[in-house]
């Protein structure tokens, strides 16, 4: 059975559009706690980042301001730095991709383009402004403005809400392929990202689109 044409591209952003070091974050903040409640980085980044019980869970869900994140943070390991120097340390760890940024200037104004990423308020701002690319996004779908993270099938709901488009006119880009089967769950095909390389080929081989050599 002949295929819906894509007319929407869902974007992931981490380590799809940017790159991101998480550990330079818990080696950070481990030199900024006390000597009494010092961890070292690899128990501070499970503590921070953990994939369960992570500080950062509630704050990628939208659950609690950058404000509470920063004072949680700060008992949680004894921080006396202040919240803007501490949102430096949490912000400044992203490399833009830039093969994927030609990508999809080249695609810009032939499909249209949407982000949907787990990010937070902190991150994200950030993001917004230091990679223009950015601003070649239709909308931005964002896990703590809609309340729930990938894989939750709402956030994907979501963004074909935003979209108005049907599931099978979309095709969505990520790196973690957990992500991607939520996606391809409803309908929307997936691509996941190993490299600019192997993403060009692939969007090359589903659109009606050639990028320029």
């Amino acid at each position: 059975m002949k295929q819906n044409p894509i007319e929407v591209i869902f974007f992931d952003l981490g380590r799809v559009l940017v790159d991101f070091d998480l550990h330079r974050i818990a080696e950070r903040l481990s030199l900024a706690s006390s000597g009494r409640a010092r961890l070292d980085s690899k128990t501070l980044f499970e503590r921070v980042f953990g994939p369960e019980q992570g500080l950062s869970n509630d704050f990628n869900a939208g659950r609690i301001s950058p404000e509470t994140f920063y004072f949680r943070i700060a008992e949680e390991f004894d921080l006396s730095l202040p919240f803007d120097s501490f949102a430096r340390i949490w912000a400044e760890i992203f490399t833009e991709n830039r093969e994927v940024t030609r990508m999809i200037e080249e695609l810009a104004g032939h499909f249209r383009l949407f982000l949907l990423s787990n990010t937070d308020p902190i991150h994200f701002k950030y993001i917004v402004k230091t990679f223009p690319v950015l601003r070649l996004f239709e909308s931005w779908i964002l896990s703590y403005e809609v309340g729930v993270c990938k894989p939750d099938e709402k956030i994907y709901q979501t963004a074909l809400s935003y979209a108005g488009v049907s599931a099978g006119r979309a095709v969505y880009i990520d790196d973690v392929e957990e992500y991607i089967r939520a996606a391809e769950k409803l309908g929307i095909r997936g691509i996941h990202f190993t490299s600019a390389e192997s993403l060009k080929k692939d969007l090359t081989a589903l659109l009606p689109f050639r990028f320029r050599p």
